[in-house]
């Protein structure tokens, strides 16, 4: 399978660009980015043998499928134009800077009869995905998703929850495909977003929050649920703690005897195979792109609970 890369910035070159590398059967085609010397050093650094500045490059090309990895603002016009060329397309996260972009994106991909899919690694990572078969959605009465970082503020929520907090946010919608946003506070210093934590109801009557802090002593994720007589908790991708009658059971300290790469506990491989997939046998992928459009709805939700207008600005990191 031929796949075209468009974008070459951190994901692409820390997740992407490696992990198709060990896949059989596929063959990064092309890579395309803004600049002429992005492009050569990434061909040269991959051994790509094709390099295009423009999308319209890409088409004429003739990939199986097309990765759109660049930047979020430049999503939907690549995308969109892929899409009307018959190219199957997977998109990181955030498919675009809207849900109703993100959902002209998935009825196009629909009418196309074209697979569209949005990368949100956590679905397919294994502690999550252990995490849902152990304690399901009638019996969770309680469930706190934190994503901490340092010196990472946004000038906004709506930025910060849209660029990062929308893995917890498409996360909780794994267990729970429909909650209901209740409430959201924020801390703001400096004219930046310092924390902010989200509450939302089940729709068992539990209750969800999400946390996040951009002032934090280093880079965390936690899921803690609880119901059902069971308590459960992630420590991001790294071990899964399990409390029930019967006692106290712990995954994870065996990671290092398995040989595990990061990129598959992360989900970032199951999530890829999962696409390619779907190329082939024309499957519904799990997070396609009326699924991300139903995570943005909630994420633009949940910020104009803040008192927030709807306004996207790209990451600034602090000191810059």
């Amino acid at each position: 399978m031929k796949i075209a890369i468009i974008g070459t910035g951190d994901i692409t070159q820390k997740a992407y660009f490696p992990l198709l590398r060990t896949m059989e059967h596929v063959e990064i085609a092309s890579v395309t980015s803004r600049t002429q010397a992005s492009v050569d050093k990434a061909q040269k650094r991959w051994q790509i043998p094709s390099g295009f500045t423009g999308v319209q490059d890409v088409i004429k090309s003739k990939p199986d499928a097309a990765m759109v990895l660049n930047a979020t603002v430049a999503h939907f016009q690549t995308a969109k134009a892929l899409l009307e060329n018959g190219i199957d397309v997977y998109i990181e996260k955030p498919a675009t800077v809207s849900s109703a972009e993100t959902l002209a994106l998935a009825e196009l991909a629909q009418a196309q009869g074209l697979v569209l899919m949005v990368g949100f690694n956590r679905r397919y990572a294994d502690f999550y995905v252990q995490a849902r078969e152990l304690i399901p959605l009638s019996e969770i009465m309680q469930i706190t998703l934190e994503k901490h970082r340092r010196n990472a503020s946004h000038l906004n929520l709506y930025s910060q929850y849209l660029d990062d907090t929308i893995h917890q946010i498409d996360l909780l919608r794994s267990f729970d495909p429909d909650p209901v946003p209740l409430q959201t506070l924020t801390t703001m210093r400096e004219g930046r977003l310092r924390s902010a934590v989200s509450l939302l109801r089940l729709s068992n009557g539990g209750l969800a929050t999400i946390h996040s802090c951009l002032d934090s002593g280093a880079w965390q994720e936690k899921v803690s649920i609880h119901g059902g007589k069971k308590s459960l908790h992630v420590n991001g991708f790294r071990d899964l703690t399990y409390i029930d009658d019967n006692g106290i059971r712990l995954f994870g300290p065996e990671r290092p005897g398995k040989w595990k790469s990061e990129l598959v506990e992360r989900g970032f491989y199951a999530e890829v195979r999962h696409f390619m997939d779907c190329v082939q046998t024309r499957a519904k992928p799990k997070t396609d792109g009326f699924e991300a459009y139903k995570t943005q709805l909630l994420v633009e939700q949940l910020s104009q609970l803040a008192g927030e207008p709807l306004e996207y600005h790209e990451f600034i990191r602090d000191g810059k």
